[in-house]
């Protein structure tokens, strides 16, 4: 910053556009020209605007930097489902024959009037696709976890119509409920220890459990960039012929500027919550 001064007035104008008028002047002139304005102060609101979401790095880049906004799209393709596809069936389970401890995680996204499970299998990093469905309850849920020998259910608190029934769930099947966060977190993810029964009429005393709360675009980065689009070796897999409705959730989703959205046109995006 010191020696911006020094640089400014030495500088030299550089005609770059051939095709201008010889009585045209025009400039382009970023926020780095200004003499009042460090580079740490750029810097903080390009932190800034990054965290405060698309439009505010939109804003950054034309009115700072003087650039043209470009978005950065990351989009699913059909033939990445393809290529994770491996020569077993479903109910079946891939990684048996791999060494290491094997861990059976249930996942829930819940839903007004149902339940979306997905059933995977994890040893040493590297994970399966074991099954996938709706039900009705969470009774169902809990004889699904005690079949496939579960190690845990991890269940989407975040449906507010039926956050408590949730809870209730989690207290009695010692489920673990999780919320996905939108906004950027300090941490990865967060556990807090609190009692769903806390001022209800049925107040149970020593009714605590443990809610995670985690950065649901950074899970979703996490997912894409190290288990999806890693080709060699392969570390995340689906069973042959998986169902139509699994490829399409899974493929219903994009990521603009870093920000995981669904796409315009697609429904469902609930199977990717499961897999998150």
């Amino acid at each position: 910053d010191q020696d911006k001064p020094a640089l400014l007035i030495g500088g030299q104008w550089v005609s770059d556009n051939p095709k201008a008028g010889k009585r045209i002047r025009g400039f382009h002139l970023s926020a780095f020209y200004l003499p009042w304005q460090t580079f740490g102060d750029i810097a903080a609101e390009f932190l800034t605007a990054k965290a405060s979401g698309q439009n505010a790095l939109k804003v950054f880049t034309h009115e700072t930097l003087a650039e043209t906004f470009e978005e950065k799209r990351e989009v699913l393709y059909s033939n990445q489902l393809a290529d994770m596809a491996q020569d077993y069936t479903r109910d079946n389970y891939y990684l048996s024959n791999r060494e290491g401890d094997k861990q059976t995680i249930v996942t829930v996204d819940v839903q007004k009037d149902h339940l979306y499970y997905l059933v995977r299998e994890w040893c040493n990093g590297e994970s399966a696709l074991i099954s996938w469905g709706t039900v009705v309850t969470f009774d169902q849920i809990n004889e699904i976890a005690n079949n496939v020998k579960a190690l845990a259910v991890l269940i989407d608190s975040g449906y507010g119509l039926r956050t408590l029934e949730t809870y209730d769930a989690c207290h009695r099947f010692k489920f673990i409920p999780t919320k996905g966060s939108d906004r950027k977190l300090n941490m990865p993810f967060t556990k807090s220890i609190i009692n769903p029964y806390e001022g209800r009429y049925e107040q149970v005393l020593g009714a605590e459990i443990a809610l995670l709360q985690f950065d649901s675009n950074l899970f979703s980065t996490i997912l894409y960039e190290q288990y999806i689009k890693r080709e060699m070796p392969r570390v995340w897999h689906i069973y042959k012929n998986v169902e139509l409705p699994y490829q399409q959730q899974i493929l219903s989703m994009e990521c603009i500027n870093g920000k995981w959205e669904i796409k315009k046109g697609s429904k469902n995006n609930h199977l990717w919550d499961c897999e998150v």
